[in-house]
Parts: structure tokens; sequence; C-alpha cells
């Protein structure tokens, strides 16, 4: 939540490349391989350089996609998903 919670703040997010924060970063932020500090280093520069209005709006949106309404539903889906295979399976 923490990088969402950035994005939807307007601050640029550099994040490390591991499944979580892929999918919550997606295009608006950049990601480095975990624990390469040279790869760190340079996606700050890369964040930094690429900063404009028009990728701040585009990560608060990108956030904003990412509400907790949305989250529920997707998270209901997948136990009644989860609840339906259960019960087929019987």
């Amino acid at each position: 939540m923490i990088l969402l919670e950035a994005m939807a703040s307007e601050t640029s997010v550099v994040a490390s490349d591991i499944t979580g924060y892929r999918d919550a970063v997606g295009d608006a932020g950049v990601l480095f391989a975990a624990g390469d500090e040279a790869a760190l280093e340079a996606a700050i520069v890369t964040a930094l350089a690429r900063e404009t209005s028009e990728t701040i709006a585009a990560a608060r949106s990108h956030a904003q996609e990412w509400s907790m309404s949305r989250l529920v539903d997707e998270y209901a889906g997948l136990y009644d998903e989860a609840r339906q295979r259960f019960q087929s399976a019987k």
C-alpha cells in the first residue's frame, strides 16, 4: 500500500522489481532489480529525470484504480470462485 499511497500523494516511486510491487507500480513508477545498488541508483536518476506533471498525474490516476473498494470486490470474487470450485469438487 505504501507505493500506492506515494503515487496518490504525487510522489515519484522507485521500487524493487518483485511481484507485489511490480503489480502495484505498473508503468507509473520505476522498478529495479532487488539487491542491485547500481540499478537502484539508476532507477532514482530515471525517476527524477522523467518526473513531469503528466507522469505525476498518471501515477495518481493509477493509484486511484487500486482503491480499497476495488480490492475488496476482487477478493470477494476470488473467494466466491474458490467456494464454487470447492462445492463442485464434492
